[in-house]
């Protein structure tokens, strides 16, 4: 496959192409773009079947069920950063894996992990590197914090994606049970009450993540509380310093933003008397935490001014409070520094950039991992889809395909990556990529060697579908998960999601026409269940879903 070929939807779906009126069919340069999109995320939800089948699901324990990314099943690696994925890779690839032995990984480590009530400890797999089984030697703090990490990196990310309430029901289960009980345990004093035992400048940020996720999900006030007494923790330090703006560091400042948005959808004139405090936090990254192009630098430098300098690859997890801000604010103070880092992302010295660095304690030696693409594009995907900048789409298309997908290879013969942490973050990025193609819709079941891509044109959904051999099955619709999944009236900027980019309201009407004339109507919740249609090797699909016309 042609990296080049997908550039087309990228192209219109930053440059705001819209179509005529509804009834218009899409011209054909938008069916190119949706063909070269079907490329595109045909051959990655391919290749990411492939591992899940062939890698992952033979990385489970056979004794104890759990996974086996590495040597250890720990909270804070194997659980937030390796698991999700390994989930997010069934829901969108294999419902009857993610139903079978991805759900059973998730009660063998409720099962037999949990030690401080629902709060879980490190499992060792293997002889030699301490005593086989629970590992209960680790500090509270390091554990509660593992245990935080699994809830914002892990759990929280699947129930983005899955139905807190249908299939995601028994992780955001775990979610809060997890959450519950760490909180219960508050027992280290602070300004503004009482915290779970935490030693890590990165804890606040990750609860602050999950916690303004739980109260919009539950409507129970004492989750918002909790994060109050975290956020205002940092606003109301006179102290506090904000240095590091990569990862396990930076957290705070995504974390900030979320809370910022759904403390003004509750009450918006206290979520305004908080914007001067987090301005003061954001203009400090400005005014000297950039490079001359916009993007972020590891750390913020002692002299205001734009500097040279190793680049964060958390840049797009720290922009996302910025849009946050904006939102709340009702004004567009930091969305040009946005856009500015999207459309510095076409430059040359952006291909192919390494961004972060992973350094090897035991050598001393600086690594070159997969994640350091891929969390520096699932930034950048998270803001493209609130700013759409057409450099960022072509840019964040030609990295997938050159260092994450390694889509140069034929699908039967291209290397299939592996179960650690960096490895997995890179199929997590892959599936958000992918979604992006398919303008989110999903086709089940997946199978092997089909294409699936979307043009978006104004209201209209263009889609293609191959197939190698004949094929019967359903399309399932993206929806406003961030209302129907998590509670939010607003699509607050955020990681640790995938965005939505063409979703459907359960209650609207929807009319489908297909190239041969043929036109149908469904609603937006007939349409998440999936819309069953059939393809021939011989006969690609095309069909055109919109918002049915007003009935007279």
């Amino acid at each position: 496959m042609k990296q080049v070929t997908c550039l087309l939807m990228f192209c219109m779906l930053g440059s705001g192409v819209r179509a005529g009126p509804v009834g218009d069919w899409p011209a054909e340069t938008h069916w190119r773009a949706a063909s070269a999109s079907s490329e595109m995320a045909g051959y990655s939800f391919s290749k990411v079947q492939r591992w899940l089948r062939e890698v992952a699901l033979k990385r489970v324990d056979p004794e104890t069920g759990l996974y086996r990314g590495n040597w250890i099943w720990s909270y804070a690696d194997a659980a937030a950063d390796c698991y999700p994925f390994v989930v997010w890779a069934a829901y969108v690839t294999d419902l009857d894996a993610l139903n079978g032995p991805v759900l059973d990984m998730l009660h063998a480590e409720i099962r037999q992990c949990n030690q401080y009530g629902q709060i879980p400890v490190t499992w060792n797999f293997k002889a030699g590197r301490g005593p086989v089984g629970k590992q209960v030697d680790d500090s509270l703090e390091q554990v509660f914090f593992g245990a935080s990490e699994y809830a914002k990196d892990g759990l929280t990310a699947i129930i983005e994606l899955l139905d807190p309430r249908g299939l995601g029901r028994p992780w955001f289960e775990r979610l809060l049970a997890i959450e519950t009980e760490m909180w219960a345990r508050a027992d280290r004093p602070s300004p503004h009450g009482l915290l779970p035992p935490h030693d890590s400048a990165q804890f606040p940020g990750d609860q602050l993540q999950v916690l303004t996720r739980l109260f919009s999900m539950t409507r129970d006030p004492q989750f918002l509380e909790y994060a109050d007494r975290l956020a205002l923790n940092v606003l109301e330090d006179e102290t506090f310093t904000l240095s590091k703006l990569s990862d396990h560091g930076c957290e705070v400042i995504g974390g900030l933003g979320l809370w910022l948005g759904v403390t003004a959808e509750l009450d918006p004139v206290r979520a305004r008397s908080y914007l001067p405090k987090l301005r003061g936090v954001l203009d400090s990254i400005i005014e000297r935490g950039l490079n001359p192009d916009g993007l972020m630098l590891q750390a913020l430098q002692d002299t205001p001014g734009r500097h040279e300098g190793d680049l964060s690859d958390g840049w797009g997890y720290n922009y996302v409070a910025f849009l946050c801000y904006d939102a709340v604010a009702g004004e567009k103070r930091y969305e040009p520094y946005v856009r500015e880092a999207l459309t510095s992302l076409g430059q040359p010295a952006y291909r192919d950039r390494r961004w972060g660095s992973v350094v090897d304690p035991k050598r001393n030696v600086a690594l070159v991992t997969l994640d350091q693409y891929a969390d520096s594009i699932e930034g950048a995907l998270y803001l493209l889809a609130r700013v759409r900048e057409p450099a960022g789409f072509e840019w964040a298309d030609g990295e997938m395909a050159r260092n994450v997908i390694f889509s140069q290879k034929p699908l039967t013969e291209t290397d299939l990556w592996g179960t650690s942490k960096f490895e997995s973050n890179a199929v997590r990025t892959v599936i958000m990529h992918a979604m992006l193609h398919s303008g989110g819709v999903l086709a089940r079941p997946w199978r092997q060697g089909m294409g699936l891509g979307a043009a978006i044109v104004g209201e209209q959904l263009a889609l293609v579908i191959s197939v190698a051999e004949d094929w019967e099955g359903q399309l399932a619709f993206d929806r406003p998960r961030h209302r129907l999944h998590m509670g939010f009236d607003h699509d607050w900027p955020r990681m640790n999601t995938v965005p939505e980019w063409w979703a459907v309201e359960p209650a609207t009407r929807y009319r489908i026409r297909y190239a041969d004339g043929r036109e149908e109507f469904r609603s937006g919740a007939e349409l998440s269940a999936g819309l069953a249609v059939r393809v021939t090797p011989e006969s690609p699909l095309r069909l055109v879903v919109e918002p049915a016309p007003a009935q007279r």
